[in-house]
């Protein structure tokens, strides 16, 4: 994470905003947890401006790749 991070960055969405690697690391470990077999597979674009990013994904089941939920940042 420390790769694409910056230290001090957030994170928001419309369940969620947090600050810091620590939380970050415990979003992704709880959308781990609950969606278990699953896989956020990034679509589309990175939109930056600034120090802002935002980008959208897919929620897909991993034995087949197909998609289940769509979601955007």
């Amino acid at each position: 994470m420390a790769a694409a991070w910056a230290e001090g960055g957030s994170y928001t969405d419309p369940l969620c905003d947090v600050s810091g690697d620590a939380q970050l690391a415990a979003v992704i470990s709880g959308a781990r947890e609950q969606y278990a077999g699953y896989a956020f597979r990034g679509t589309g674009s990175v939109d930056g401006h600034h120090h802002i990013v935002r980008f959208s994904w897919e929620l897909v089941w991993r034995p087949t790749a197909r998609r289940r939920l769509p979601g955007r940042t």
